[in-house]
């Protein structure tokens, strides 16, 4: 489960402690984070279309990160696209009603930047919606990740990251 992989992030932890996220220069969490929205499928269905507008009302991500202040120092791109689940496996733009489960965005890609002095441009974070063969539509994130030359020239940086932090 989501939980229990990434318990050890904390940002608030002593510096004798090892934040297992930090070695990199960026870290991704992506895919069915089993994250939904907070309301019955015969409630919202009639909303679907409009379901990217109420993340910060129904969504347990936005809850978890937001509120409870879960995954510390990663970032998520706003979401534009429709709910990635449930949707009927052979086709588009059909969502089904498994006991009553809302339409969400289940499927997610969030980033975090351990570089201070690296670069991130944004592209694009979309779903693709034509691929079919399954209840969740895949979502991908498109970024262009630059890191600091002093990371690549220095050696020890590389087989110590913690120093440079």
């Amino acid at each position: 489960m989501m939980g229990n992989a990434l318990r050890g992030i904390d940002v608030q932890k002593p510096q004798d402690k090892y934040e297992p996220d930090a070695d990199a220069d960026y870290n991704f969490i992506m895919g069915d984070l089993n994250m939904r929205f907070k309301a019955k499928y015969s409630d919202f269905i009639e909303f679907v279309d409009y379901a990217k507008d109420h993340i910060k009302e129904y969504d347990e991500l936005y809850e978890q990160r937001y509120l409870w202040h879960r995954f510390p120092g990663y970032h998520e791109e706003p979401i534009t696209f429709m709910p990635t689940y449930k949707r009927d496996s052979n086709s588009n733009g059909v969502y089904i009603n498994k006991k009553e489960q809302c339409p969400s965005f289940t499927d997610r890609v969030l980033f975090k930047q351990n570089d201070k002095n690296g670069s991130v441009r944004f592209n694009e974070y979309m779903c693709r919606d034509q691929i079919f063969g399954s209840d969740h539509r895949p979502v991908f994130l498109d970024l262009d990740l630059k890191v600091t030359q002093e990371v690549l020239m220095e050696p020890q940086l590389l087989l110590n990251p913690s120093t440079r932090f």
